[in-house]
This record gives structure tokens, sequence and C-alpha cells, in this order.
């Protein structure tokens, strides 16, 4: 199977649709509550994530690239934005951010998470970053073999409490 990987535009969301919300099945099956928070059915995830996608592209400087088969099917994304740089470390000015990255289950293990990273890295360079960062959920393991393996380190661990 032959795999393009190409750019997507905020008019290109809906393309996103299946993968996006396997990653919300995903998410979970793996975490089922976060902070005490239930996870939201698939309409409500899917209005959001939408909403938020032009958002990112319009506010964050974000770019998207999607892995697509053969046939034209999105079998991953991943979704990337640019935030201020750590205060306390010299990460330079602005740090890349992997906002989501999906690849369906199916096509798990062939590259496609990979081809995605390498995209998105290689845009983080030419946008003169030294330092990007992304977060996982607990319980999420295959995430974070995945990552390791791309040579990222954990670096802070989210806390989350009630008010």
């Amino acid at each position: 199977m032959a795999i393009r990987i190409e750019s997507i535009s905020p008019s290109e969301v809906e393309a996103l649709h299946e993968a996006a919300v396997a990653l919300h099945h995903h998410e979970v099956a793996v975490q089922p509550r976060l902070g005490g928070a239930a996870a939201r059915d698939d309409a409500d995830y899917w209005s959001i994530y939408s909403e938020r996608f032009a958002e990112w592209f319009a506010h964050g400087h974000g770019f998207c690239f999607a892995a697509r088969d053969d046939s034209g099917r999105v079998i991953g994304f991943v979704f990337c934005t640019e935030r201020e740089g750590l205060a306390a470390y010299d990460t330079g000015e602005k740090i890349g951010y992997v906002e989501e990255i999906a690849v369906l289950e199916s096509a798990r293990k062939s590259g496609v998470g990979r081809d995605l990273m390498d995209a998105a890295r290689s845009v983080f360079r030419e946008r003169g970053y030294i330092h990007f960062e992304l977060s996982t959920v607990p319980g999420n393991d295959s995430a974070r073999e995945f990552y390791t393996k791309l040579g990222l380190a954990p670096a802070a661990q989210l806390m989350i409490g009630d008010v």
C-alpha cells in the first residue's frame, strides 16, 4: 500500500473525521476519565474538535498533514501549532506543539506515524524551532512507546485536580 503525506487546509477538516474519532475512542479506552471528567460522546467531541481545528490555524500558526492510502482515505494525521517558548529553559522564543497525531489502528506499525512526525519536524525546523512538545493521556502506553522510538523523552507531568 502506497501512502501519501499531504498538507490539509482548514476547509478540509471533515476528511479527518474518521481518524479523529478513532483517536478519541482510543484515548477513552486507555483513560476513561481524565481528572474526574467523563469523556464526551462522539458528536460533541467532533463538534468541538472541528471548531478548534479552525482556531488553531487562525491563531496558532497551525499546519496539518494527512496520510492517505491508495484510495484517498485519510488513515492518519498530525496537527501542529506554535506556542511561546519556555521561560525557565532556553527553548527559543517559539516552540512547535503537536496538538494531535492520529493513525487508524489498521495502519499502525506501518511507518505512517513516523512519516507524519517527520513531516511535522521538517516544518518545525523550517520555522527555526529548536524544541517541540506534545502530550498524551495516562495509560496510553503505546503512544509513549512510539514517541520514545522517535527520540522524545518525558519532561513534565500534567496534574489535574478538582476545585
